[in-house]
């Protein structure tokens, strides 16, 4: 059976494809989202469960080959009602791509055809995963890397905002991208959010869970295009926080897990997925596991999965599993013993370590101690996201410029290929911290400036340095210093908090 653009499609022209033959194949970009409408001519009593639908996408030349789910959307247009399948996908390889659909729906079975995949255009790096050379670190698919900072918070406010179309999504994004904001969460089960920004289901997290909302999923699609455009990374979060009752509908997990990865897989800005909030506070680790494979194998790239947890599974984080993304826990410590905590949860696992919430405005600290964990925690070799939860606008603009100053110094080093080397700072104290490929470049930073000790006895040669005030996101000229001896660095502002780069 195949089937012309013009009787499926009647999309976005940038999110169609064809699924026709024997038409030419319309020519789309790599890792792009791309979509098409099927429609059938039976009304369905419950089309979440009683209709399947994927379809399989095979590269000639390679034969590489991917196996996508389809989902049911309703009307099309938000509303729950209707006879509308869809299928998303996003191409990992130029060149031409065959597919056909297979259904218990017989006009959704068998469609068959295929796609030209063009090369990513600017500003397109593909998704993100894993460090192909550095294990704690992130990179984009084509290899461009990845240093995160994250926001925890909004992202109801985001789906809000877009579907009112009144601006504040857009001025939060320039917001965002000025300071390096660069990650979100979002979340399909939120009892604290209205049900068409915050439920999967229809009725809420106490509603029915084998009927998905579909004015929800329609506002979540918004947003994930905008967060796309918009060069964000998300991570989506399937379970709630605090709410014990979704416990008792594991029955239906799979579906709705299924359900929500056939959507989302194919937005290129989803990094992972979380499992969930605070599952430790409700479930064991076996249990966790089971469903954090069930996810990472129904998703058509094999993305690894994360959960969040809290305290009592010990900073969990199982090394040489291909399924999980790496420790994403949640701290509240002071500078020192952050640093010292990520620290020992890197010695014990072989992915990134990203650590939730560590600053929690308002209440838990201010703008000061925000800048002061975070860069304790990144020269631990971590990465970090704030949440604020006060009502201002731009969203979490109490904290997030403290953190943007130290991105922009962050980035004048090769961060991902640092290690921690805290031992090279011969000079004592407490506050200092250094990251380093030794004899090549340094970064380090101090809580109270003055002077700073540096172990260069080993590397007889000239480095460049240059400090820079953590306060107001200002730098010194450059100096020149000779090692082959411990180097006494002596910071231009005096007591106050300094940062400085050291480099051959």
């Amino acid at each position: 059976m195949s089937f012309s653009v013009k009787n499926l499609c009647a999309l976005f022209p940038w999110l169609a494809f064809a699924l026709f033959s024997p038409e030419p194949a319309l020519s789309v970009e790599q890792w792009e989202v791309h979509e098409c409408a099927l429609t059938t001519s039976k009304q369905y009593a419950n089309p979440w469960l009683d209709v399947s639908l994927s379809a399989t996408f095979t590269h000639r030349r390679t034969g590489t080959m991917l196996h996508v789910p389809g989902f049911y959307d309703g009307d099309g247009k938000g509303g729950q009602k209707g006879k509308v399948w869809k299928l998303r996908f996003m191409p990992t390889s130029v060149g031409t791509w065959r597919f056909t659909t297979k259904s218990n729906d017989a006009h959704l079975n068998g469609v068959s055809g295929s796609i030209t995949v063009t090369p990513p255009t600017a500003g397109n790096h593909g998704p993100v995963t894993q460090h192909p050379t550095e294990p704690n670190h992130y990179a984009y698919a084509d290899g461009t890397e990845f240093i995160l900072l994250g926001d925890d918070e909004h992202y109801e406010k985001f789906l809000k905002s877009l579907a009112k179309g009144d601006g504040r999504a857009e001025k939060q994004a320039e917001y965002d991208r000025k300071h390096h904001i660069n990650t979100r969460t979002t979340h399909s089960h939120n009892r604290y959010a209205p049900p068409e920004y915050g439920s999967a289901f229809v009725g809420g997290v106490n509603g029915d869970y084998r009927q998905m909302n579909m004015t929800y999923w329609k506002n979540l699609d918004r947003a994930m295009r905008f967060f796309q455009r918009h060069g964000y990374q998300i991570v989506h979060s399937f379970l709630s926080w605090n709410e014990n009752k979704q416990y008792d509908h594991e029955d239906v997990f799979d579906e709705y897990f299924s359900y929500g990865i056939a959507r989302l897989w194919a937005y290129r800005c989803v990094m992972s997925y979380n499992l969930g909030g605070e599952v430790d506070e409700h479930k064991t680790k076996d249990w966790a596991e089971k469903w954090m494979k069930f996810i990472h194998q129904s998703d058509p790239l094999g993305r690894k999965v994360v959960v969040h947890h809290t305290r009592y599974w010990h900073w969990y984080g199982p090394k040489g599993q291909d399924w999980w993304m790496g420790v994403w826990a949640q701290l509240w410590k002071s500078p020192d013993d952050l640093n010292a905590e990520v620290l020992r949860i890197r010695s014990e696992t072989d992915k990134p370590v990203w650590i939730q919430e560590y600053i929690y405005l308002p209440g838990r600290g201010g703008p000061t101690a925000a800048r002061q964990k975070t860069w304790a925690m990144y020269l631990a070799g971590a990465y970090g996201s704030g949440a604020s939860t006060a009502d201002i606008f731009p969203w979490s603009s109490d904290w997030i410029p403290e953190v943007g100053r130290m991105m922009d110094i962050l980035r004048q080093s090769d961060y991902p290929h640092l290690q921690p080397h805290n031992e090279l700072i011969t000079s004592g104290g407490k506050g200092k911290y250094c990251m380093a490929d030794p004899g090549n470049q340094y970064i380090i930073y101090s809580l109270e400036g003055s002077s700073i000790e540096l172990d260069l006895r080993q590397y007889p040669r000239t480095f460049t340095v240059r400090w820079y005030d953590p306060v107001r996101g200002t730098h010194k000229p450059p100096a020149s210093v000779r090692g082959g001896r411990r180097v006494r660095l002596h910071s231009p502002f005096g007591e106050a908090e300094a940062a400085v780069i050291v480099r051959h």
